[in-house]
């Protein structure tokens, strides 16, 4: 299970250094928009898509171009109520039951 407490702004991390800055708000509320407008829920994980893989098609659809954080994504992902689990053991990113409406 992805707790809140463990998302940082890179991504999950187990034990954070002091200072570890979490997700900026208001990248987490572009990855929202960028989900609502391109993606919806499934019932399987694709191969490949991780968080890592979603915030660089995010970052690719912004005009201009605008930097988001791992950690922003999978905010966005779990506050969307995407079904997500952690891609390894010791991984900062995330699987996500996901699909595409439309190439981003």
């Amino acid at each position: 299970m992805i707790l809140f407490s463990d998302i940082y702004a890179f991504g999950l991390i187990d034990r954070p250094p002091a200072g570890e800055p979490r997700p900026d708000p208001e990248q987490v509320e572009i990855a929202k928009d960028w989900l609502d407008r391109y993606a919806t829920k499934a019932t399987t994980y694709p191969p490949y898509i991780t968080s890592y893989t979603l915030k660089h098609r995010c970052e690719r659809s912004l005009s201009p171009f605008k930097s988001i954080s791992n950690g922003a994504v999978i905010r966005a992902l779990v506050d969307c109520g995407y079904t997500v689990r952690r891609t390894t053991p010791t991984s900062p990113n995330v699987d996500v039951k996901i699909k595409f409406r439309k190439e981003a």
